[in-house]
């Protein structure tokens, strides 16, 4: 599982598209640790003549953390269905 925040504020509404059952906003996630402890960060996706311009970066509008499950406790073995 993997947890995600983005501050809203920094995204531009120019990029703002509809879809079909809402209102979207294509982003790219990099698998890249911040200096906050997070697994990497996300940006507005560029479009493809932004892609073209190997310089052009876009603004960090957010960050993601992999989300470790929780310890199950181990199952009891029932020792009478044990073959040995």
């Amino acid at each position: 599982m993997i947890a995600i925040k983005i501050d809203v504020t920094k995204i531009d509404k120019s990029r703002l598209y509809p879809g079909e059952k809402g209102l979207y906003l294509n982003v790219t996630c990099f698998d890249k640790p911040t200096e906050y402890g997070e697994d990497g960060y996300i940006t507005m996706a560029k479009t493809p003549e932004e892609m073209a311009d190997k310089e052009f970066r876009l603004p960090i509008i957010g960050n993601w953390k992999y989300l470790k499950p929780k310890a199950k406790a181990p199952k009891e073995v029932n020792q009478e269905n044990i073959p040995w």
